[in-house]
């Protein structure tokens, strides 16, 4: 409860009454009709308050990009739904001089530098390649092991939830079963306290009728 307060997800405590394992009414094809056209008469009248169906949860945080301006960009684009700009893949290339540099020597040292650089990069790929070529495999083998025990950690957890659920369905069967015997006692006494009770009436009744044509007879009326 104390961590609810603090993220401000309190939500009103339900109290519920059914008994799904004592309850047999609802098998009757007639009660499940029933029960299903109520609630769509039900749904027809809800009218959700867009405005306040969110009200209990805490404010979406303020994002501030004064040290990234990429993200900021980013989030702006983001939010204007503009498509991704393609990748400039002109650092990749090689181009000669522009034809109207073409004599141009600095043109030239400009062209020779970046492909001086463009060698540097395909030597460290190919650097890269080579490594991953020699110690890639089992690295992706340790990698796969971690979550094949990962698969198995989280598996036994679901194994033994899910065991913990069958539990308490166990004991809410059990616990219904019990007061189910205890309801279907308490409704037959019910019924015979109601049938005496109406007996009782009816002789009440009776006696009254008999009192009054005596009183009548006698010339007490």
């Amino acid at each position: 409860i104390e961590e609810e307060k603090k993220t401000g997800l309190v939500m009103e405590e339900v109290q519920l009454d059914a008994l799904p394992y004592a309850d047999k009414g609802f098998d009757d094809p007639r009660v499940q009709s029933a029960v299903a056209a109520l609630i769509e008469e039900e749904k027809k009248t809800f009218r959700p308050n867009m405005q306040g169906y969110l009200a209990h949860l805490p404010p979406p945080p303020e994002y501030a990009f004064a040290d990234a301006p990429l993200l900021a960009d980013e989030y702006a684009r983001v939010a204007a739904k503009k498509k991704l700009p393609p990748l400039d893949m002109s650092r990749y290339e090689v181009p000669p001089p522009a034809k109207t540099r073409v004599n141009d020597v600095n043109a030239w040292v400009e062209a020779a530098n970046n492909a001086k650089a463009q060698l540097v990069l395909q030597s460290a790929r190919i650097d890269n390649l080579e490594l991953l070529s020699k110690f890639g495999p089992q690295a992706w083998r340790q990698h796969a092991e971690e979550l094949e025990r990962m698969e198995r950690t989280y598996q036994a957890r679901l194994e033994n939830l899910k065991a913990e659920v069958q539990t308490v369905h166990w004991e809410r069967k059990q616990e219904q079963e019990a007061a189910a015997a205890t309801i279907l006692e308490l409704e037959t006494k019910w019924g015979e306290l109601l049938s005496r009770n109406y007996q009782t009436e009816q002789a009440c009744l009776a006696l009254e009728a008999e009192n009054a044509r005596i009183a009548a007879k006698a010339g007490l009326a």
